[in-house]
């Protein structure tokens, strides 16, 4: 994998989004040894020049609800969703259709966070804007998915908000629903939710959303991990938190992990946290481990018929049954050949397998902070408990990550570049016009014209994925050259039953170029009605 030496730049804040804040402060003991404060002060002076972050928040809420009127709106848009990272894709329910919400992109100097709803068509291959009136305010970190209930729902929870200038964060505790029936937003406000983060990941369970991990840092405290459970109830609409007792081995506290629900289960593999050594010197750990999260029904004659007393419950707080169901963690050790060490990866379940793509191992010193980045994809065999590599015919990687280099620093063209993309035969072409199932299976195993080059998403962390039927679907997410961030919105389907090659439905364009240096951060840019849409 390709080493790349990362400089200063505003906070990139990976996996849950913390990469950017460990680069920056490396820098700053690079350049200002001598000033314990230099980080700080770099905020400050970025922040002179911007409003408090609420008051931004809310002339962003103020103005996209001027904009808006009753009822949702839609506007089908050329290619893909504008580049961004760390934002959701999910395969609707009942359609043969993807969600896309949210996310962010860095611009150098600017940051773009969206609160912005895509509607992807399988069998059209056509992204539609949805505008939809008093929806969430724009986040990224966040965590949505979605049920077949009521003609469908999209529930999404917590997330973070940076300021334009990239020194200001919100995190967020709320909890929205989508009715994509109606295509109405629902905030649903309730006691004893968690607490504000990001970075954290979301399951559906028996009909509940389980909630585990994140982090909350906004530049003002000491930044903390978790590593509380949370369960919301669909039906009844509330909160409980499970509190495991002591000598119960579980999860140590992380952000950026993976965590997938294959039926009445959970699997978490992996994540990033950072302890406090001494002062304001932070230990990074990227976790290797993985565990289980079980739930199964207590039996009624196991549950008590009065409440307990206040002082009974007290005594008895460690709590591990909530709504009526036991909850327990376990160590799993998996067989297989498992992915390296790393972290930002993205995943998604399948059946009872569950897809592992992309992630970057950082060697972290006083100094600086180098990163390996990974375009592989790697297969978790639920009941067997073991890893596998997903291996296809498929360009190097070197020459997957040089291409990038390349168009990026040195304006390769876009033919050069997708010398190796896979294109659409006339038999695939005709498949267009069939129903979507079938439309959307033809353009999943569409197969490279050339038989020795064929496309590859390169490599990335922060992606999105989703699955629908037998086809995976990635876009976006973040690379780094040098000081610099690459945010893609290219898009890539593939076939996992037949495993013949990834096809590219959306190639980057000129926006995942964009960079603002400090001397230029007074320029606007054309994207600055896309972050409050």
């Amino acid at each position: 994998s390709l080493s790349l030496s990362l400089s200063s730049m505003g906070r990139h804040r990976e996996n849950g989004q913390d990469r950017r804040q460990r680069r920056a402060t490396k820098q700053h003991k690079k350049k200002r040894a001598a000033e314990k404060e230099a980080a700080k002060i770099k905020d400050k002076e970025s922040a002179e020049h911007e409003d408090d972050i609420e008051a931004i928040l809310a002339e962003i809420v103020k103005e996209s609800r001027a904009k808006q009127t009753t009822g949702s709106k839609s506007e089908l848009i050329e290619g893909a969703p504008s580049p961004r990272s760390s934002t959701q894709l999910v395969a609707h329910p009942t359609k043969d259709e993807l969600l896309l919400f949210g996310g962010e992109h860095i611009v150098g100097t600017k940051t773009y966070t969206y609160s912005d709803l895509f509607v992807y068509t399988i069998g059209k291959d056509k992204w539609k804007h949805v505008q939809v009136p008093e929806g969430p305010p724009p986040r990224s970190g966040h965590q949505a998915l979605a049920c077949p209930r009521g003609g469908g729902e999209l529930w999404l929870f917590g997330g973070e908000y940076t300021s334009p200038s990239g020194s200001q964060f919100r995190h967020y505790n709320d909890l929205w629903v989508l009715h994509l029936e109606s295509m109405e937003w629902e905030e649903v406000k309730v006691k004893g939710a968690p607490t504000a983060r990001s970075g954290h990941r979301m399951v559906l369970m028996k009909r509940k959303l389980v909630v585990f991990g994140g982090f909350h840092d906004d530049c003002r405290k000491a930044p903390r991990y978790f590593n509380d459970l949370h369960v919301f109830d669909l039906d009844t609409r509330t909160w409980a938190q499970l509190k495991f007792p002591a000598i119960i081995p579980t999860p140590e506290p992380r952000s950026g992990f993976q965590f997938v629900s294959p039926g009445d289960t959970a699997l978490l593999f992996g994540g990033y946290s950072r302890t406090r050594v001494k002062g304001e010197v932070y230990k990074g750990e990227v976790h290797t481990d993985m565990w289980q999260l079980k739930c199964e029904e207590v039996p009624a004659d196991a549950l008590e018929a009065d409440p307990p007393t206040a002082a009974a419950a007290k005594k008895a707080a460690p709590q591990d049954v909530a709504f009526d169901l036991k909850w327990a963690w376990s160590r799993v050790r998996p067989s297989g050949d498992a992915p390296s060490q790393r972290c930002g990866a993205s995943m998604v379940l399948r059946g009872t397998s569950a897809y592992s793509f992309g992630g970057v191992c950082d060697q972290e010193t006083e100094d600086a902070l180098e990163g390996d980045f990974y375009d592989d994809l790697f297969v978790y065999a639920v009941a067997a408990k073991k890893w596998k590599e997903v291996t296809m015919r498929s360009r190097s990687k070197a020459d997957s990550k040089q291409a990038v280099v390349d168009w990026v620093t040195k304006g390769t063209s876009k033919k050069q570049k997708r010398k190796g993309q896979a294109r659409l035969g006339e038999e695939d072409l005709e498949a267009k016009a069939a129903p979507p199932a079938a439309a959307a299976a033809a353009t999943a195993t569409a197969t490279a014209s050339a038989t020795d080059d064929e496309v590859s998403p390169p490599p990335r962390i922060n992606a999105a994925m989703a699955v629908k039927g037998n086809t995976l679907y990635l876009l976006g997410g973040t690379f780094e050259i040098g000081n610099r961030l690459v945010t893609f919105t290219d898009m890539y389907a593939l076939d996992v039953v037949k495993l013949n090659g990834w096809v590219q439905l959306h190639d980057n364009d000129q926006r995942t170029r964009e960079w603002l240096e400090e001397e230029s951060s007074s320029s606007e840019s054309s994207e600055d009605e896309e972050g409050d849409d």
